[in-house]
């Protein structure tokens, strides 16, 4: 019987002639073929979904969604994936991820170290402490800067289910099979454009967006109103000493109803492929610390990072 479920496949526990527990990450036979043939004829499907709530080109995004979904089949690469990020994690305690086994290992089957932990439910549950909570969404939020603003390779599947949680406050990273690498400058954009939100700049933010190519149709700029309306409740965890997410329940509906607002806008804007994965990240985290409800000084984190992505660029 499988451990558990993974989105292609199973998880299955096993120990090893030398002792080792592991586990094997066993993709479905055949569910690569079944994927790819899927992924083309929902392009025509899609296309026409993008075109009721854009008037912008989607050929370049279904090549990036494309690309990104292709990419999780090669358990390879993940293999990869997990041992650089394991080198360049070597010294933040609070951030591990599992040993591969690679002779074990294959395009279809991955086997890495078993990690006892806590799962999602478990860390966002009634039995979890908020310093336990706060200290892993601490960890959290330091792995997706280090991913967007430091390496430029982001971990872009923010599914809370890709993450354990140790007792003692350390958060394990399991799934690498989403990875999105950044062009530098658009890296850089990011680090300024972070930087002019916090300082609530918006003109200057306008204008970073423009240059990134988030722009009108027409080449002009995200009008002002617009990235007011959402500049508004992005910047909220940020603007105290300490925030608690969930201290503001209706936050989310406050996003939903700035979306909804500017839809009009929305249908005029263009935005280039490589953002895509990158706000998905970003968003789907910011539900996830909405999850754990945790608490910390994410104005100065946020500060520090943006402030040693700027010196080392």
């Amino acid at each position: 019987m499988p451990w558990a479920a993974a989105s292609i496949g199973q998880i299955h526990r096993a120990r090893l002639q030398d002792g080792r527990e592991v586990v094997f990450k066993i993709q479905y036979p055949g569910i690569d073929r079944v994927i790819e043939a899927d992924m083309r004829n929902l392009r025509g499907t899609l296309k026409f979904v993008f075109s009721l709530l854009t008037e912008m080109d989607t050929g370049p995004v279904w090549e990036e969604l494309n690309e990104r979904l292709l990419e999780e089949l090669d358990y390879e690469q993940e293999a990869r994936n997990l041992q650089e990020a394991a080198e360049l994690l070597a010294d933040e305690p609070d951030i591990q991820v599992p040993v591969v086994v690679p002779e074990l290992s294959s395009r279809h089957v991955l086997c890495m170290e078993f990690v006892d932990c806590l799962r999602p439910e478990q860390a966002c549950g009634e039995e979890s402490t908020q310093a336990q909570r706060n200290r892993w969404a601490a960890a959290l939020f330091r792995f997706v800067m280090l991913g967007l603003l430091h390496w430029r390779n982001l971990h872009a599947d923010p599914n809370l289910a890709n993450f354990g949680f140790l007792p003692a406050g350390g958060l394990v990273v399991f799934d690498f099979g989403c990875m999105k690498r950044l062009p530098h400058p658009l890296a850089a954009c990011y680090v300024r454009l972070a930087t002019a939100v916090l300082d609530n700049n918006l003109p200057r933010a306008q204008k970073i967006l423009q240059e990134m190519g988030v722009h009108r149709l027409d080449g002009g700029p995200m009008p002002l109103s617009m990235l007011e309306d959402f500049a508004a409740v992005i910047r909220r965890p940020f603007t105290d000493d300490l925030y608690r997410f969930g201290s503001e329940p209706d936050l989310y509906r406050r996003l939903q109803q700035a979306a909804l607002n500017n839809f009009e806008h929305s249908r005029r804007m263009t935005f280039p492929q490589d953002v895509i994965f990158v706000d998905r990240t970003l968003g789907g985290h910011f539900g996830n610390l909405f999850r754990l409800q945790a608490e910390g000084a994410w104005r100065d984190w946020l500060r520090t990072e943006l402030e040693l992505a700027a010196q080392n660029a």
